[in-house]
């Protein structure tokens, strides 16, 4: 958990503010530590989310992620977790536990 707590960054983002989208497929990933988003399709509202959800590519593939995105409702704080450091903890905290 320790190496996990120095990988990640806190950061704040104001209302209105676009945390995922097809152009933004940059591979961040979030955990919402406070605020509110909505998912959108064809700027329709699809879901809501808030502090403890995740925030990636997964939650445009569940609808149409050609017209998908997410966006801040109201101003968030965030953790903001890079694409390869989900891959590269999980199978290290498996070979800890098998210790």
């Amino acid at each position: 958990m320790a190496e996990l707590a120095r990988l990640v960054d806190e950061t704040e983002v104001p209302a209105g503010a676009v945390l995922l989208s097809r152009r933004l497929r940059a591979g961040k990933r979030y955990v919402i530590l406070e605020g509110w988003a909505a998912v959108t399709v064809h700027g329709e509202p699809v879901a809501a989310l808030g502090p403890g959800q995740f925030i990636g590519e997964t939650t445009l593939a569940q609808s149409d992620a050609r017209a998908g995105s997410v966006v801040a409702k109201t101003p968030m704080r965030l953790l903001t977790v890079p694409a390869d450091v989900v891959g590269s903890v999980a199978p290290r905290q498996a070979s800890d536990e098998e210790r």
